[in-house]
């Protein structure tokens, strides 16, 4: 098949992108142009959404790393907690034991 004309790449013969008859040339360019301007449109759409999802993306990457920072707290306070309950346990335990020391002496 013959290039179009302008176009190295295009496979397809001229005609049959523009008639070759004057007002049919015209009408097929305002098509070719309703056609370009929609497809701009539904580009400028598309890169709308994509900007939105990329700040919706971001937004909840913040909440995801706050949250981390959050269960990272937690987890350190839950073992503080712990610790201080043994040592706790353990002052119950030697106090209970010094206790049962005096008991047994008094008697």
């Amino acid at each position: 098949m013959p290039k179009a004309a302008g176009s190295p790449g295009l496979q397809r013969p001229f005609q049959q992108v523009v008639p070759q008859t004057g007002a049919g040339a015209l009408a097929r360019v305002d098509e070719l142009e309703a056609e370009l301007m929609a497809e701009i449109d539904g580009t400028s759409a598309l890169r709308k959404k994509i900007v939105g999802l990329q700040s919706d993306m971001s937004s909840l990457r913040e909440k995801v790393n706050g949250l981390e920072r959050q269960e990272q707290q937690s987890k350190r306070s839950a073992e503080a907690a712990e610790a201080r309950i043994k040592e706790l346990d353990e002052t119950v335990q030697a106090v209970t034991a010094k206790l049962e020391n005096r008991g047994s002496h008094g008697r």
